[in-house]
């Protein structure tokens, strides 16, 4: 009796292999290459507050996590619904990079709330972060906070030497570089399809002017003709102005002298 194939967990709802995730998917806005073991990590309270900034600062992963989640919210009809898809894919993937920063931030030593220690600490708040309404003053902002992100973590690489807090941070801005492209890829799309949509705009207007019938057109011709005719008649019928006496009166003088004449 034959036994039935067993089926190999670890391929399981994953893609065909060779073909792309869905959009929502974050797997297709993440390297997917393998994170250090934190557990090796000693307290070190100084290296814990250089990632503080990119944890629970304004362009931090936080601010990232709650953008992409409310856009993803807040796009709901269908011409939105590729956008919404990737902006859910982004927000897994800024959701993923919390949690291990905070994981590094504990593993050191300090506390993984929600602020930036200093003077006074910082705490997050929601007035942090923008609340575009359209989709592309979304996609407008979020390429724009990405790049912050990208040029935030490589400022932080300048400064920390510990070999798995490198690492980790490495791969964090490996998928933030992705982001970037993917953003980009879609306002190119965005644009493109407002573009189409200003020409389907345009076109009846041009097509009025060549949709005109023969009959249509002889039919116009033949009322600009009848108008103009009409035209002329009223000006034939209007009758002549006077003319006006010369300035200078000699006429009339000219007339006055020749009655004198014939009295005389």
């Amino acid at each position: 009796m034959k036994t039935p194939a067993q089926k190999n967990p670890s391929t399981r709802g994953t893609a065909a292999k060779g073909s792309n995730p869905p959009l929502g998917s974050r797997t297709r806005y993440t390297t997917g290459k393998a994170y250090p073991d934190l557990s090796v990590l000693k307290p070190d309270i100084g290296l814990a507050k250089a990632l503080y900034e990119d944890y629970a600062g304004q362009i931090g992963e936080i601010s990232a996590s709650m953008i992409y989640l409310y856009q993803n919210l807040k796009l709901t009809t269908q011409d939105e619904k590729k956008a919404a898809a990737v902006m859910h894919g982004i927000y897994l993937v800024e959701l993923s990079h919390l949690q291990r920063l905070g994981e590094m931030i504990n593993r050191l030593g300090a506390d993984a709330n929600f602020a930036v220690p200093g003077v006074e600490k910082r705490f997050w708040r929601a007035d942090m972060i923008p609340y575009p309404k359209t989709l592309k003053a979304m996609v407008g902002r979020d390429l724009s906070f990405e790049k912050k992100t990208v040029q935030s973590y490589e400022n932080t690489l300048h400064r920390v030497k510990e070999p798995t807090v490198r690492k980790t941070l490495e791969l964090i801005l490996e998928d933030e570089r992705l982001h970037v492209k993917a953003l980009e890829q879609l306002e190119k799309e965005i644009s493109k399809r407002a573009g189409t949509a200003a020409e389907k705009t345009r076109a009846p207007r041009a097509a009025r002017s060549q949709d005109v019938t023969p009959i249509q057109r002889a039919t116009s011709k033949k009322n600009d003709t009848v108008v103009r005719a009409n035209q002329g008649e009223a000006a034939k019928q209007r009758p002549a102005a006077p003319r006006a006496a010369h300035s200078s009166g000699r006429p009339a003088r000219a007339a006055a002298g020749r009655k004198a004449e014939k009295r005389s």
